[in-house]
């Protein structure tokens, strides 16, 4: 009989294999399985490391995932106003949970703060506005 941890050694070792090839959603699932210590250690600076390699790729849930890290400083110092844009990139992009995600760190961030971060990433107060109300609308 395997070991049970040969099929998740195996899947980080195709993973890091593809990963290095660029395939994203390669990048993605190393990202998750260290979050979450999946056949891994948990280690959430690996994790940011894995997203942000997959976010630089444009892939909205390596956004998303990273923006979470940044905002809460697991793995990596908290950083809101880059959360800020790793959100709003992956809302963008179409990434329907960055939107919740964005308006609780609005809402958490005090409001100099947050007009800074939505002014870099070019939004406006309206803007910034409308971001903060999705976390009221029903999902």
């Amino acid at each position: 009989m395997r070991n049970p941890h040969y099929a998740y050694t195996k899947a980080r070792q195709d993973y890091r294999r593809l990963a290095a090839a660029g395939h994203v959603f390669a990048m993605r699932n190393l990202g998750m399985m260290y979050e979450n210590g999946t056949g891994v250690p948990r280690l959430p600076s690996e994790a940011a490391r894995w997203y942000k390699k997959g976010a630089e790729k444009d892939d909205p849930v390596c956004l998303l995932r990273l923006g979470m890290l940044l905002a809460n400083g697991r793995g990596v110092p908290r950083d809101r106003p880059a959360a800020f844009a790793a959100l709003h990139r992956a809302y963008t992009l179409g990434e329907t949970a960055a939107g919740a995600a964005l308006a609780r760190l609005v809402d958490a961030m005090d409001p100099e703060e947050a007009n800074r971060a939505a002014k870099d990433a070019g939004l406006s107060q309206k803007d910034l506005e409308e971001l903060a109300s999705l976390k009221e609308r029903p999902s």
